[in-house]
């Protein structure tokens, strides 16, 4: 920023004439930040609804980077794929990566199908979750309903499938709320999850080994439960925090 404040010793000014001169000097420089912001989304590419940023993206909340954006400087590039193994669910394969400073790495990824799932809340403030364990970290927490998307299959009917086969309740008009990559460095899996606010029960749900038992959960208490470890799943997470700022 061009902008500096220039700071007065304290035989210059009182503490009050400081902390004024202080809060004006802060609000021309949130209005400078400001400004070019807006002069950045005038010119960078903007992200579809549900899915990533691709090429020189920024996301909205960055101020624009010194020398402007050159992908060259950071994007690893993939020379070629080989598989390792593959089956109905996975595709492990090792790539030959090239980094920005032309070092080879042999870097380990796995293809994955896409998931959709759903944060379903009722009129008294409380979201549909799932007690669960996951046996391969060997840990008990809350889920959001959640799971693959079959081919073909558009994500928000997987998400309303999911929602009521783990849990007996069906939601209803359910719409987008975030999409998530939940772990990037290592496998292609996407989330697709949506929101909804309204939900009737249909009878017990069909997948019971998805879960201990089904809950009703205060949204008052979702941030505790993070805090306590409770609620671990980084999707879950994300969609739970997502959607506290609809309610």
């Amino acid at each position: 920023m061009g902008r500096r404040c220039a700071r007065k010793s304290s035989s210059e000014t009182s503490l009050t004439g400081s902390v004024i001169a202080r809060f004006v000097c802060d609000l021309a420089t949130a209005s400078e930040i400001t400004g070019a912001r807006r002069r950045l989304a005038t010119t960078r590419p903007r992200a579809t609804q549900g899915g990533p940023i691709t090429g020189c993206g920024i996301p909205s909340t960055d101020v624009p980077t010194p020398g402007g954006c050159d992908t060259r400087l950071v994007q690893w590039k993939v020379n070629s794929e080989r598989s390792l193994y593959r089956d109905q669910w996975v595709d492990l394969r090792s790539a030959d990566v090239e980094l920005p400073d032309g070092r080879h790495l042999d870097h380990r990824l796995i293809h994955t199908s896409a998931g959709a799932g759903a944060v379903v809340v009722n009129d008294s403030g409380r979201v549909l979750l799932l007690w669960r364990h996951r046996f391969i970290t060997d840990t008990w927490g809350y889920e959001i309903p959640i799971g693959r998307i079959n081919p073909g299959e558009p994500p928000v009917e997987a998400a309303a499938r999911k929602v009521e086969r783990e849990t007996g309740w069906r939601p209803y008009e359910l719409s987008a709320l975030l999409y998530v990559q939940p772990s990037a460095g290592l496998t292609t899996s996407q989330h697709h999850i949506f929101y909804a606010n309204r939900a009737s029960y249909v009878g017990p749900a069909t997948d019971s080994v998805e879960s201990e038992h089904v809950e009703w959960v205060r949204l008052d208490k979702i941030l505790n439960l993070i805090g306590k470890g409770q609620i671990v799943s980084g999707t879950t997470v994300a969609a739970l925090l997502m959607a506290m700022t609809r309610t």
